[in-house]
């Protein structure tokens, strides 16, 4: 009874102090190309974003364009353009004027350019906006039948007392993919970035649902604490080699702290898998296969130009016998997890690695991730091809 009183207790005072909390910008490739593009112009690292870690809070994301306005970086007709797109798209941290619509709908809809219907006071901030996005195409292998994509649904976030922010984002989708990607589909019955998933109409085509949703608040100025089943991206390239990106959205609960020239991120994920799939689709019968992944990242900025991350992470879960469970050791935000395995006998996986961007001069970034996975020097200078030396290597430039 102690017990559930103090952590009531805890719960109360930390929310007590929040402050005001934003919701996240989702993983959209041209919308973060948008913004990391500026610190590239720019040559240099800005404290408002550290973009090893994505995603982004819509609040940071305004702090960094009006910082690289302020600095003269966003003079041209398309820059401008871009920062009044990200302003309007997260204006309830912008004021920005240019938000405003012209004409409304109906006197309730379209009050701001960017939203369906939006509702903001001291206490309550809402912004509610319909999804449908239309495309089609054509594929050389599939002559008789056209590629698209259909999808319509609903996104929803916002702030309550201006302390704890949510997000929600729900679409009904059907699709044909181009065949390289059906291939691989029909190889191993999954969808990229999808979870349960059926054929549609007895042709290549896939029908699936996409949830994602979370709450967030600030535990202090520095601390932010999230829950939720969304996705997440760390590093600075196309893909990473530190989360998989044609993983689904997941359960997860972060922690992450930026202070000063510091970033650090605690994730733990729970995924779940459906082996039991074939290529007209996944089978819904029975409980899904799932395991858990503990992840710590810290990166620093060095200097006006570098930042460098290192970071470990630590797969676990039930083994093919069905043994094993979620080991609460691995939730401690601080600590080494090869000493857990250690300590616990673990035989769990764990990845160790570092990743850095460097933005050499104004329009120049380069950036890499290295990652090693039961990775022994002495069986690589032997050469006897021991199976388990691991590691992987990622350099580019933008």
């Amino acid at each position: 009874m102690r017990r559930k009183s103090a952590l009531l207790w805890l719960f109360l005072h930390v929310s007590g102090f929040a402050l005001a909390q934003s919701s996240y910008i989702p993983l959209n490739e041209d919308y973060y190309q948008r913004l990391d593009r500026y610190e590239i112009k720019a040559g240099k690292v800005y404290p408002q974003i550290f973009t090893s870690v994505k995603q982004y809070k819509r609040s940071d994301a305004v702090a960094f364009m009006d910082s690289i306005n302020a600095h003269g970086l966003a003079a041209s007709k398309s820059d401008q353009f871009n920062l009044a797109y990200i302003r309007n798209d997260n204006w309830e941290w912008s004021k920005a004027e240019t938000a405003d619509s012209k004409k409304t709908v109906l006197k309730s809809f379209y009050k701001k350019k960017a939203d369906f219907y939006s509702y903001h006071t001291e206490d309550f901030d809402l912004h509610i906006n319909p999804i449908l996005y239309l495309s089609g195409g054509t594929d050389s292998r599939l002559s008789n039948d056209p590629l698209y994509i259909n999808t319509r649904g609903a996104e929803v976030r916002g702030m309550v007392d201006g302390k704890v922010g949510f997000y929600t984002y729900l679409t009904e989708n059907q699709m044909l993919m181009p065949e390289y990607v059906n291939d691989e589909r029909r190889r191993i019955g999954v969808v990229p970035q999808e979870g349960f998933w059926k054929g549609y109409k007895g042709g290549p085509a896939v029908d699936f649902l996409q949830a994602r949703g979370y709450i967030t608040f600030e535990a202090t100025k520095h601390i932010n604490l999230q829950f939720g089943h969304d996705r997440f991206f760390i590093g600075n390239g196309h893909r990473s080699m530190i989360l998989s990106g044609n993983a689904p959205a997941a359960l997860f609960f972060k922690g992450n702290v930026k202070v000063w020239k510091f970033n650090y991120l605690f994730l733990i994920n729970r995924y779940t898998a459906e082996p039991r799939g074939n290529v007209t689709g996944s089978f819904g019968n029975g409980g899904y296969p799932e395991k858990f992944m503990a992840l710590h990242h810290f990166s620093i900025n060095v200097g006006k130009k570098l930042n460098i991350g290192v970071f470990e992470s630590v797969v676990f879960g039930a083994d093919s016998l069905n043994q094993g469970k979620f080991d609460v050791a691995y939730a401690n935000p601080i600590i080494f997890y090869r000493a857990i395995e250690h300590q616990t006998g673990s035989r769990d996986n764990v990845l160790l690695g570092t990743d850095f961007k460097w933005n050499a001069i104004k329009k120049v970034q380069l950036y890499g991730q290295l990652t090693l996975d039961e990775f022994l020097l002495d069986n690589l200078r032997a050469g006897n091809g021991w199976w388990a030396n691991k590691f992987a290597v990622q350099a580019g430039l933008k």
